[in-house]
């Protein structure tokens, strides 16, 4: 796989890019039409999203590695790193790609980042879309004032027709997979899922690695973030399982390429899109693929957080959740560690509260609050 790594210059290069850009488009649209400035504007505020498998960002590159302990999420005892896994569901800015007037965005980034950010030293979202918005950029530009050093970013699919299917995916359209790191990342890879069917087909559906080393301890952490296929209420389900475990299949093996290559513990994390409580075989085909791919005398992979708590349509959320699934409660959002057997790290929900005006939790999904010891 090709690895594309771009360095973040600041704040004032990215305004000179999307200013060159946008001149571009202005000038394209004075010589050729609105059509020209739509196509060239297009081309060239969007292209990164295009050509770019995944995204090694470096933040605040000036801080080096004498970081206080607390602005790391390191816990005052032992070698303990606090990570979140959070489908944050901020989808693209488009008109009709909403559930509620426009999903109320901007309101609720403003309070993650106020609020949780700077708590954790490793994050890892899912759906923080970039495609036709500024908030990742927001996110981004706040997550280094916060002391993240480094960014992963999943980009866009490096192809326009795949998978059984041949369906058709959007070529600028970002995949959503974002990891925040206040450690330095050493290497950064992505995996675009060869199945998707349905609306997921448009879109990539990835899992995002990320190499972690973590100064203090000397030790690394591989961090793998994922998104995979969704079952739409109405369609066939056997079609969204099937392409689930052809996913399932392509991240255990992708996961194993990477920890044969850099031996170390790994966390895998994220939005499964498969639901423990209705259907556990489905959850046993996930842990059964990631165990036979991984699992060997002394290392195993382990749920750290096995008691399946509601991750999504929690009872009583009625502004962000889809109508269809109200009050399902559903456990789609995982963290399985690859380590030494007997190792105690352990994951558990964190709801994130909201405005108790217009939305009374950050997102449609819970978050993972996840501890590891390594």
């Amino acid at each position: 796989m090709q690895i594309k790594k771009i360095k973040k210059e600041g704040s004032g290069m990215k305004k000179l890019y999307y200013l060159v850009g946008s001149a571009t488009a202005i000038g394209a649209t004075l010589l050729t039409g609105p059509i020209g400035g739509i196509i060239v504007g297009g081309a060239v505020l969007l292209g990164p999203y295009a050509i770019n498998r995944s995204q090694h960002v470096v933040l605040n590159s000036n801080r080096g590695d004498g970081m206080i302990l607390r602005d790391v999420g390191i816990m005052e005892e032992g070698n303990a790193l606090r990570l979140l896994s959070f489908n944050i569901f901020m989808r693209p800015s488009l008109w009709f790609v909403k559930n509620v007037a426009n999903d109320w965005k901007n309101e609720r980034l403003e309070i993650f980042i106020r609020e949780h950010l700077p708590h954790f030293g490793i994050i890892c979202l899912q759906e923080m879309f970039a495609t036709f918005t500024w908030r990742q950029h927001k996110l981004l530009d706040a997550a280094e004032k916060c002391g993240f050093q480094h960014a992963a970013i999943g980009g866009a699919a490096p192809f326009i027709i795949s998978d059984h299917h041949l369906s058709l995916k959007i070529p600028f359209l970002d995949a959503g997979v974002v990891t925040l790191s206040k450690y330095p990342i050493i290497e950064t890879d992505a995996l675009h899922y060869s199945a998707g069917v349905l609306i997921d087909s448009w879109a990539p559906k990835i899992c995002l690695h990320s190499l972690i080393r973590i100064p203090v301890s000397g030790q690394y952490l591989h961090v793998f973030n994922t998104h995979m296929q969704s079952t739409h209420t109405g369609w066939d389900t056997n079609e969204t399982i099937r392409a689930r475990a052809k996913q399932m299949e392509e991240l255990a093996f992708f996961i194993r390429s990477k920890v044969f290559l850099h031996p170390a513990p790994a966390l895998i994390c994220g939005d499964f899109n498969l639901d423990a409580h209705s259907s556990p075989l489905e959850y046993e085909r996930l842990l059964s693929t990631l165990k036979q791919e991984l699992d060997n005398d002394n290392w195993k992979v382990t749920n750290l957080c096995a008691d399946f708590p509601v991750t999504y349509a929690m009872e009583g959320e009625r502004v962000l959740t889809l109508e269809k699934d109200w009050d399902k409660q559903m456990c789609l959002d995982y963290t399985f560690l690859y380590a030494p057997e007997g190792n105690s790290s352990f994951a558990r929900p964190i709801f994130f509260d909201g405005d108790d005006e217009n939305f009374f939790t950050l997102s449609d999904h819970t978050a993972m609050e996840c501890i590891i010891l390594i």
